[in-house]
């Protein structure tokens, strides 16, 4: 493939910039009948509007692990300890990736895509799987900042959530009530932003 830009991703907002880099790697993978979709930490980061903050970028393959591996190398990635490393030299600061192959299929078609400014797409696990995933972690630990992530991810995709979705996987688990209760607490905190800006 041809050398990248790096000068035209280097964007200011760290996500921005991460989701078009993402994108061009998304590209080059599909020359190659290999697909990718962001999931965990990055997808989390997404969502929240940067309130979660990644570590890394992960990124589900759907072929051919040696194929990533490849582009990644050629886009300049340095390989180490599992994450392929992109130097801070090239947009402004480290980007981290983390591979994983796919084991099931069913993940494959749970996916949204988002348009990058560049024009590439970049395919996301879906909102409604991310929440899921955060509230059975918060059901288990209730940790305080992982509530103000829900309460973020709430404010910020509410509105198109398909909450029928989302509480028949809490039917699977029996904890609806958790979910009643962040939906709850997502339309106090949003009533008290609305008379605030009155």
């Amino acid at each position: 493939m041809n050398s990248i830009n790096y000068n035209q991703i280097s964007y200011s907002d760290s996500l921005v910039a991460q989701l078009e880099l993402v994108g061009i790697i998304s590209e080059e993978l599909s020359k190659y009948k290999t697909s990718c979709i962001l999931i965990d930490e990055f997808a989390a980061e997404f969502y929240t509007g940067s309130f979660y903050r990644a570590k890394y970028i992960t990124l589900l393959i759907d072929g051919s692990e040696e194929t990533a591996d490849t582009l990644l190398q050629e886009m300049e990635f340095i390989k180490k300890h599992g994450l392929y490393i992109l130097d801070s030299s090239k947009i402004g600061f480290p980007v981290y990736i983390k591979i994983k192959r796919v084991l099931s299929q069913f993940i494959m078609n749970k996916f949204a895509i988002i348009k990058c400014r560049s024009g590439a797409s970049v395919k996301i696990i879906t909102i409604e799987e991310m929440l899921t995933k955060f509230i059975l972690e918060y059901s288990m630990s209730y940790s305080f900042k992982k509530s103000e992530q829900i309460i973020s991810m709430l404010f910020n995709h509410h509105e198109n959530l398909d909450l029928d979705y989302i509480y028949s996987k809490f039917r699977e688990n029996n904890i609806t009530l958790i979910l009643d209760e962040f939906i709850g607490k997502y339309k106090q905190l949003k009533k008290v932003a609305e008379n605030e800006s009155n």
